[in-house]
Protein backbone atom coordinates (compact mmCIF):
# COMPACT_ATOMS: atom_id res chain seq x y z
CA UNK A 1 0.00 0.00 0.00
CA UNK A 2 1.37 3.27 -0.86
CA UNK A 3 -0.25 5.44 1.19
CA UNK A 4 0.97 6.98 4.48
CA UNK A 5 -0.87 9.19 7.07
CA UNK A 6 0.20 12.69 7.39
CA UNK A 7 2.96 13.09 9.75
CA UNK A 8 2.08 16.88 10.37
CA UNK A 9 -2.08 17.22 10.44
CA UNK A 10 -2.30 21.21 9.42
CA UNK A 11 -4.62 22.91 7.18
CA UNK A 12 -3.59 21.88 3.50
CA UNK A 13 -5.38 24.89 1.80
CA UNK A 14 -6.81 23.83 -1.33
CA UNK A 15 -5.39 20.42 -1.28
CA UNK A 16 -7.49 19.91 1.60
CA UNK A 17 -7.31 15.89 2.58
CA UNK A 18 -6.99 14.74 -1.15
CA UNK A 19 -4.79 11.64 -0.36
CA UNK A 20 -6.90 10.57 2.19
CA UNK A 21 -9.86 11.05 0.30
CA UNK A 22 -8.56 9.02 -2.64
CA UNK A 23 -7.43 6.38 -0.03
CA UNK A 24 -11.40 6.62 1.46
CA UNK A 25 -12.67 5.61 -1.80
CA UNK A 26 -10.78 2.98 -2.63
CA UNK A 27 -10.92 1.18 0.58
CA UNK A 28 -14.89 1.49 0.34
CA UNK A 29 -14.62 0.03 -2.76
CA UNK A 30 -13.10 -2.50 -1.77
CA UNK A 31 -15.68 -3.54 0.61
CA UNK A 32 -14.40 -1.83 4.20
CA UNK A 33 -17.33 0.23 6.44
CA UNK A 34 -16.91 4.24 6.84
CA UNK A 35 -15.39 3.35 10.51
CA UNK A 36 -13.08 1.02 9.12
CA UNK A 37 -11.76 2.91 6.06
CA UNK A 38 -11.71 6.24 8.07
CA UNK A 39 -9.93 4.53 10.67
CA UNK A 40 -7.43 3.40 8.15
CA UNK A 41 -7.02 6.67 6.81
CA UNK A 42 -6.49 8.39 9.65
CA UNK A 43 -9.86 11.03 9.62
CA UNK A 44 -12.82 10.73 11.97
CA UNK A 45 -15.69 8.47 11.31
CA UNK A 46 -18.30 11.80 10.34
CA UNK A 47 -15.27 13.04 7.93
CA UNK A 48 -15.44 9.76 6.30
CA UNK A 49 -19.46 9.80 5.95
CA UNK A 50 -19.54 13.55 4.85
CA UNK A 51 -16.86 12.47 1.96
CA UNK A 52 -19.18 9.44 1.21
CA UNK A 53 -22.66 11.83 1.41
CA UNK A 54 -21.65 15.05 0.73
CA UNK A 55 -22.21 17.71 3.66
CA UNK A 56 -25.74 17.85 4.06
CA UNK A 57 -25.89 20.84 6.68
CA UNK A 58 -23.16 23.05 6.60
CA UNK A 59 -24.36 24.73 9.98
CA UNK A 60 -24.32 21.88 12.11
CA UNK A 61 -22.12 23.41 14.68
CA UNK A 62 -24.89 26.20 15.08
CA UNK A 63 -27.47 25.83 18.07
CA UNK A 64 -30.64 24.55 16.70
CA UNK A 65 -32.90 27.92 16.26
CA UNK A 66 -35.44 28.12 18.60
CA UNK A 67 -39.10 27.29 17.59
CA UNK A 68 -40.95 30.12 16.58
CA UNK A 69 -44.12 30.70 18.51
CA UNK A 70 -47.74 30.27 16.62
CA UNK A 71 -49.20 33.41 16.61
CA UNK A 72 -52.31 33.80 18.36
CA UNK A 73 -55.68 32.69 16.01
CA UNK A 74 -57.95 36.03 14.84
CA UNK A 75 -61.42 36.10 16.44
CA UNK A 76 -63.37 35.04 12.93
CA UNK A 77 -66.70 36.01 14.59
CA UNK A 78 -68.71 38.96 13.08
CA UNK A 79 -70.19 42.06 14.62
Amino acid sequence: MDFEIRRVRKAQGPVKLRAEREEYFRLVQMGLTNREASRRVGVHERTGREWRNGRRDPRRRRAPALAEQEPEPSSTRSA
